[in-house]
């Protein structure tokens, strides 16, 4: 029927350590079995296998900026990854990042144009088609300029980085007028 295969992908958190997990919100029933250090790459290795033993195709990790500890920990799980079939992407967080400095229009386009230059081509990163794929969460919050809707910064932003569409975007939200920069949208 022509549509590429379906793919189980899991949220992936990769800022844990040992002493976040007493602390962090998240409800007991919610907290490891094994707490474990996001930055350790048996940790990771272990998890991209137990994903794999379940049916779990790839990781969707939330994704900071460059440079940042997400950053390297994608970079961790993309290396753990290979050589299996588990392709893993981000949630992409920069336009909502409470880091330095400051999300503008700029920062966030360098965001994305580093994660595709970076990764898009790594063969565990998530594509269709050959087509690298982004998610983005809370697009609603991007940076705009004065009179501009999030939808018109997007749409900006695009037109900056990946004018040919060569990507997938994946906007979160169920607003259709959204779909007007990207290729489809979540919950």
């Amino acid at each position: 029927d022509g549509r590429p295969p379906r793919k189980v992908l899991a949220n992936y958190l990769a800022w844990y350590d040992e002493g976040t997990w007493s602390s962090c919100a998240i409800s007991d029933g919610d907290r490891p079995i094994e707490p474990y250090n996001s930055d350790n790459e048996g940790a990771i290795w272990r998890q991209v296998r137990q994903a794999l033993d379940v049916g779990i195709d790839g990781f969707t990790l939330q994704w900071f900026a460059p440079g940042e500890r997400t950053d390297q920990n994608l970079r961790k799980l993309l290396a753990q990854s290979q050589g299996t079939g588990f392709q893993s992407t981000v949630i992409f967080l920069r336009h909502i990042w409470h880091g330095s400095p400051e999300p503008s229009q700029d920062n966030v386009a360098e965001a994305i144009r580093y994660l595709i230059d970076e990764y898009g081509g790594h063969p565990n990163f998530l594509a269709v088609d050959g087509r690298p794929v982004l998610i983005f969460a809370d697009v609603y919050r991007v940076p705009r300029t004065e009179g501009q809707t999030p939808q018109q910064a997007w749409e900006a932003i695009r037109a900056r980085v990946d004018p040919e569409h060569r990507t997938i975007w994946i906007g979160e939200g169920l607003d259709p007028s959204y779909l007007a920069v990207f290729d489809g949208l979540y919950v």
